[in-house]
């Protein structure tokens, strides 16, 4: 898309040569938009989710995998660069775990 950003983070302070394993998390249009399910279950100008929407829409609030878990080596320097397209509007969350 032609609002669509490249990234790249860059993580420092880690121990060289060490193994991580790196999840990416994404709120987006289609990851983790509990508005975007209220906009496809609602009925014309409701105002209100009914129960059953509401159980939908408390299943869709949770933060999404853009992707599986992958490991990754931190570099000699103990930096680690991960590169990635950021959609606009969009927000992602990356965790690195040993």
């Amino acid at each position: 898309a032609p609002h669509d950003r490249c990234l790249t983070v860059r993580v420092a302070g880690l121990a060289p040569g060490t193994t991580y394993t790196l999840t990416h998390e994404r709120v987006d249009a289609d990851h983790s938009n509990v508005a975007g399910t209220w906009a496809a279950l609602r009925d014309g100008d409701q105002p209100w989710p009914d129960d059953a929407q509401w159980a939908a829409l408390r299943q869709a609030d949770r933060l999404d995998a853009l992707e599986g878990p992958r490991d990754v080596v931190a570099g000699d320097d103990g930096t680690l660069d991960v590169a990635f397209t950021l959609p606009m509007p969009s927000m992602s969350f990356l965790r690195l775990a040993r």
